[in-house]
């Protein structure tokens, strides 16, 4: 979940970030009220990171073609986006939990509150396999696993030709699906890595093979009439959400997936007048903009709301509806006051530490 910095900015992709963003939090909200069975809406909003993944591998393949950093700067630059508002929610669902253990409420099964399950999660080990300390906050690992790959291992990936970057991917995806679950699977470990870095690398390498090969995707879609390309956008649009809605855990989710890739073909997308105006309408940006805060403010207002709201005697549904609002307000005054200065901030941060290294470019 990343936003490129580049002047001539693809907003309709801020919308499907956005639209993804909500339904991760809608999926967990609904599943307070009526439960984690694979019947209740947004089953599959597991489907949202793996888009998220391929839109990362996406912005980042297109920064580096416009001229990315040497590592140690990628590093500094990943860490200092990622780092802080993931540091702060940790901390947050800490206390919450902590003041629910000692109030008599709700706590995640298994978690310890030790000092060694609270480094490991702020740390961004959890997620990656090789720890299996309690999440904190559940959506966290997958910002644990975009760390790693995006301030590490792409900087190589994205370095290989094209057929071995296809091989890693699909090996990864074989890997994910051989769980049976599809890829909804990420706490599982394979050779000490879990399936969410692997579904993280399949989904990072999809996404920069398309920038890679955009040009070619942009002339076999040229000849396609500006309605058509409406139509097919539409109905790719109508899979993903139905996808979305109703999950698969299969190996469906590799069509869904597909179903989202000709979304990574701007030029295709800019001839579709009517779903590139819907997914760049000023929500669904706004949306977009508190994404990040949206994906990791909503958990621990779920623990710590549902309890107290039970308590007092709220329907499940009102508390559902007030969570999902209060999410929203919190992750916009988050991104105004908490993720813009920090932004700001690092960036006079990368600069003296490019003063320091040296800020030779490296164009892929």
């Amino acid at each position: 979940m990343i936003s490129v910095n580049l002047s001539n900015r693809i907003h309709y992709l801020d919308g499907l970030r956005g639209i993804f963003s909500l339904a991760v939090a809608a999926s967990h909200i609904l599943g307070s009220v009526y439960g984690y069975g694979n019947e209740r809406p947004l089953v599959g909003a597991y489907l949202a990171v793996d888009y998220f993944f391929i839109l990362s591998g996406y912005v980042l393949y297109r920064i580096a073609t416009y001229g990315g950093d040497r590592i140690t700067v990628l590093f500094v630059k990943r860490l200092l986006r990622l780092w802080p508002l993931h540091a702060l929610m940790t901390i947050v669902s800490f206390l919450i939990i902590s003041a629910n253990q000692f109030e008599n409420l709700y706590v995640p099964h298994g978690i310890q509150l030790s000092v060694s399950e609270f480094l490991r999660n702020i740390t961004f080990v959890i997620g990656t396999g090789l720890s299996h300390a309690k999440l904190l906050n559940e959506p966290s690992w997958s910002i644990s696993v975009e760390f790693w790959l995006s301030a590490c291992l792409l900087y190589f990936l994205f370095r290989l030709p094209s057929f071995a970057i296809i091989f890693v991917s699909v090996l990864c995806y074989i890997i994910v699906f051989s769980f049976g679950r599809g890829t909804m699977t990420a706490h599982d470990t394979f050779f000490y890595l879990s399936t969410g870095m692997y579904r993280g690398v399949a989904g990072m390498a999809v996404g920069g093979l398309m920038y890679r090969h955009s040009q070619w995707f942009q002339k076999l879609t040229a000849s396609i009439a500006a309605r058509w390309c409406d139509l097919a956008l539409s109905v790719f649009f109508f899979i993903i959400l139905i996808g979305i809605y109703m999950g698969a855990g299969s190996l469906w989710d590799a069509a869904l997936i597909l179903a989202f890739t000709p979304f990574l073909v701007v030029r295709f997308v800019d001839r579709a007048e009517w779903i590139k105006g819907f997914l760049s309408s000023p929500i669904l940006i706004w949306l977009g903009q508190i994404s990040v805060s949206v994906y990791l403010v909503h958990t621990p207002l779920i623990i710590f709301l549902f309890p107290r709201g039970i308590v007092h005697g709220y329907s499940l549904p009102f508390i559902g509806i007030i969570t999902l609002i209060t999410t929203l307000v919190l992750s916009t005054i988050s991104y105004r006051f908490f993720e813009l200065p920090v932004q700001r901030i690092a960036s006079i941060i990368v600069r003296r530490f490019q003063h320091v290294v040296g800020s030779r470019m490296v164009k892929l």
